[in-house]
């Protein structure tokens, strides 16, 4: 009889073994699944970035230095000085969707 339970207890205590081990190895280390997650919101963000045409983002650039220009001004009180920057944002913003509806 205790040869008979030896015959079947191993087999099955290997069997159970090898189904720990492979549920152990089945399962990510903290240093993988970080590594993986740094790959993963790399790659979105090279899915998310936006190449916008020259013209469009030339056009971008110069409204947003326009409305940092007003921004400084009416930060000093300069009144005249900031109304002229804030026009200068009316014009860029209206030669930004004009160079953006062209690329369209």
């Amino acid at each position: 009889m205790n040869v008979l339970r030896k015959a079947v207890l191993v087999p099955v205590g290997a069997v159970l073994a090898l189904a720990a081990a492979s549920t152990a190895a089945a399962q990510p280390t903290d240093a993988v699944t970080t590594a993986t997650a740094s790959v993963r919101a790399v790659a979105q963000a090279e899915d998310e970035e936006v190449v916008l045409p020259s013209r469009v983002a030339n056009a971008i650039k110069r409204t947003q230095t326009a409305l940092d220009n007003a921004v400084e001004h009416v930060d000093e009180g300069e009144v005249p000085q900031a109304i002229v920057s804030l026009r200068a944002v009316r014009r860029n913003m209206y030669r930004t969707h004009t160079a953006a509806a062209e690329q369209m």
